[in-house]
């Protein structure tokens, strides 16, 4: 596993080369710039083995986030680039470290304050770097440095061109196409448009769920984010699909599986599929993601921190949330899917004393309610009304 090792050096140096030691004594291939940078200019190097990184390490000793202010700070603009490319980030955190000025972070940075984090003491460095290696090994490693990337600032190729130019017959060709992009907003967004321009939409869309069902589960990077856009492909466009019966069999079956595992996983998956099938008329698997995200901390936790990265900052987030609540395609609990990140939102404000974002939050939870009430689900319903009354009232 490539880890990249983000720190102030003048600040957290020491810890940061001791951390490198460790990792590097594991077997881990670790990039720390004190020992690997090379002759000749730097900035390349350093753009280069993050892309090239499963996971960047990001050392935060006391102060070391105050400089990230300037556009042209190094520690901002390397995780800056790992988030970019959904590179997984940790913070790690010296006992010197706290966030109260979090809400002076630039918005492109400012979502780290919600990642897992591992603090570290004098008096337990040894069982907190056991902790992290076992984070680490939680991550998928890259199967192969996509074809898509190009250097710092991240672009992509735009999907649309290769839609347009591939006559898509089978799911292979739109598999073959998925393969190379990344999975995020920007990407699906690109995608989604791409999809509205062509023709033969439902069978498009079938394609795309014999590729879920196919890939399922992902054993490589690349095959979740294939599985990633596919599965988010179809909870876009939903109306456009008429899927057979059986094929409704096996993803519910497979979405049954994930849940009943809880395995968090596959969360970016179960999500948005469930809102096809709740879409098509089967709304079974997406009630029960609702209200496992609702009854369950780490599965809610998990469901919103994957729609934090995938959104990037926290007013698209909200305007997504505002679009679904009033989306005539969405009907019943589609409507008030986001209840459970917007509860996760208001217990965990980056800036508590934002009045302005906390009347948000509660404005859209009591919409949200409403919709539920209507829908006609009493257990759901009651349950939703405990956890708005217990943040909100």
């Amino acid at each position: 596993m490539k880890i990249f090792i983000s720190y102030r050096r003048n600040i957290s140096f020491w810890f940061a080369t001791h951390l490198a030691h460790s990792l590097t004594q594991d077997d881990f291939d670790v990039f720390i710039d004190y020992e690997k940078l090379k002759p000749g200019p730097y900035p390349k190097q350093l753009e280069d083995n993050i892309i090239n990184a499963d996971a960047l390490i990001l050392v935060l000793g006391q102060n070391s986030l105050d400089n990230c202010i300037h556009e042209n700070d190094w520690v901002r603009r390397e995780v800056e680039i790992a988030i970019n490319l959904g590179i997984d980030i940790i913070p790690v955190l010296d006992s010197n470290f706290d966030w109260k000025n979090i809400e002076l972070l630039p918005d492109s940075i400012k979502r780290i304050y919600y990642y897992q984090s591992i603090y570290f003491t004098s008096d337990n460095v040894d069982n907190s770097i056991e902790k992290l290696k076992r984070l680490l090994g939680k991550i998928p490693l890259k199967f192969k440095k996509s074809k898509f990337y190009s250097t710092f600032p991240n672009t992509f190729i735009d999907p649309r061109k290769l839609l347009l130019m591939n006559d898509i017959s089978n799911a292979y060709k739109l598999q073959s196409i998925l393969s190379g992009l990344k999975y995020n907003r920007s990407t699906t967004s690109t995608l989604r448009n791409s999809f509205d321009e062509s023709k033969n939409k439902n069978t498009i869309l079938n394609f795309a769920t014999e590729i879920v069902i196919n890939l399922w589960p992902p054993s490589t990077l690349e095959e979740k984010n294939v599985i990633g856009l596919a599965s988010t492909l179809l909870g876009l466009r939903f109306k456009m699909w008429d899927p057979k019966r059986k094929i409704i069999e096996k993803l519910s079956a497979l979405c049954n599986k994930g849940l009943k595992e809880e395995d968090t996983c596959k969360i970016e998956f179960i999500e948005p599929i469930s809102i096809a099938l709740g879409g098509v008329g089967e709304s079974k698997i997406h009630r029960s993601h609702f209200y496992q995200a609702l009854s369950s901390e780490e599965w809610g936790k998990s469901d919103t921190m994957r729609v934090m990265g995938y959104y990037g900052e926290i007013n698209q987030m909200l305007l997504a949330i505002k679009h679904h609540l009033k989306d005539h395609n969405r009907k019943g609990l589609l409507k008030a899917s986001d209840l459970n990140r917007v509860l996760f939102l208001a217990r965990n404000l980056p800036m508590p004393e934002d009045k302005y974002l906390l009347n948000t939050l509660s404005n859209y939870a009591t919409e949200a309610l409403a919709i539920i009430k209507d829908y006609g689900d009493h257990k759901v319903f009651k349950l939703s009304e405990k956890q708005v009354n217990s943040v909100f009232w």
